[in-house]
């Protein structure tokens, strides 16, 4: 699959995941403006938190899930290669090097000198 195809196909699953997480927030909210001293209203409450919190759950436990963040992550170094910038263990990395660099240079200017 072509690095377009992945990134499209990313974005579609971000936006799905996306949207449907406003929808639920929304719906939530909506719950929320139910008066609190209702005792109906208080289990509906309830009910719909506990099942968001299960939904949630699930959704992080399943494989989509995981699949999604590993693509993500596969996709965003990718990303990052074709634009030339770097990963912060290359940064860590060519930091290290330049500073063992910068000591030699300064061993070898002190025998020179």
């Amino acid at each position: 699959m072509s690095l377009k195809k992945k990134i499209d196909r990313l974005e579609s699953v971000a936006g799905f995941l996306t949207n449907l997480g406003e929808e639920l927030v929304e719906k939530v909210r909506d719950l929320d403006l139910i008066p609190l001293a209702q005792q109906k209203g208080d289990k509906i409450v309830h009910e719909a938190k506990k099942n968001l919190e299960g939904f949630v759950e699930k959704v992080q436990e399943s494989d989509l899930y995981e699949r999604a963040k590993v693509t993500a992550e596969q996709t965003k170094r990718q990303v990052l290669s074709i634009l030339s910038i770097p990963s912060q263990s290359e940064v860590v990395r060519l930091s290290r090097k330049i500073s063992a660099l910068e000591k030699r240079v300064s061993h070898l200017k002190g025998k020179a000198a």
